[in-house]
């Protein structure tokens, strides 16, 4: 679910108002959802205001514990890099494979930990598979939408993770670094070590394969990852398994 959105204060919201033709309408009024029919899109994905501004638009401000009652209701708002955060997420298709790949490997009623890789994590959602769970662990806040499913993440800090996330608690991890660097693979590799169960998924860049090889056990997969803006490195999947990534689908 796309959605072009611009926030203002909830406040300010509720006094600005807005002229169609000759008639003001007070913008609280749009507010009430309570004449919504429950279950239609537009009750159960967002607290809209909607402000008529001319003929020609309409402005939507979009409240974020509305949205939480969205994403518990197993939907999946899509979610897009942030330049500040150096984010470069896979393509939709990469997306697709991985996340079929994770599931494949995770089994019925598998556990599925995405360590950085949010693009993997909102394919997963967008899946709607029942039987699988699956956990973002992620340093960007915006996914905290999610509930219990995100566990915040900084790889500074690769075993600081909260109480109800146990040792060797999940069927896959799939994981891809922030950063190219020995450091940064060295301590996310501590964390994919405490949450797998045995089967690693890592996206990383053809550089790293010797540390990879030795900190994981991974091997380089025929598969070639894509991303939805072109990086400099080259990139390439590992994992420590035999996977369906070095087939053709």
């Amino acid at each position: 679910m796309k959605q072009n959105i611009k926030t203002k204060s909830k406040h300010n919201c509720e006094e600005q108002t807005s002229n169609m033709g000759h008639e003001e309408v007070k913008t609280k009024e749009a507010m009430d959802t309570t004449d919504w029919p429950q279950g239609s899109s537009a009750h159960s994905v967002l607290c809209f205001c909607l402000v008529v501004v001319d003929s020609r638009s309409l402005i939507r401000f979009l409240w974020r514990d509305r949205l939480k009652d969205v994403c518990m209701n197993s939907e999946t708002v899509t979610l897009f890099p942030l330049q500040q955060l150096s984010q470069f997420w896979y393509s939709q298709d990469t997306a697709l494979r991985l996340a079929q790949e994770a599931i494949a490997a995770a089994g019925e009623g598998g556990r599925i930990a995405c360590v950085s890789a949010p693009s993997v994590y909102q394919k997963l959602r967008e899946l709607h598979r029942e039987d699988i769970s699956v956990y973002i662990f992620e340093y960007d806040r915006r996914f905290a939408i999610y509930g219990e499913e995100f566990v915040f993440y900084d790889y500074n800090n690769p075993l600081d993770l909260p109480g109800r996330i146990p040792e060797h608690s999940f069927d896959i991890v799939v994981a891809d670094p922030p950063y190219l660097s020995e450091e940064c693979l060295r301590k996310t590799s501590e964390t994919v070590r405490f949450l797998t169960r045995g089967k690693v998924l890592l996206c990383t860049g053809a550089v790293m394969e010797e540390q990879a090889t030795q900190l994981l056990g991974v091997k380089m997969c025929k598969f070639i990852p894509e991303h939805s803006r072109n990086l400099a490195n080259e990139f390439r999947c590992y994992t420590n398994y035999d996977s369906g990534l070095d087939y053709e689908t």
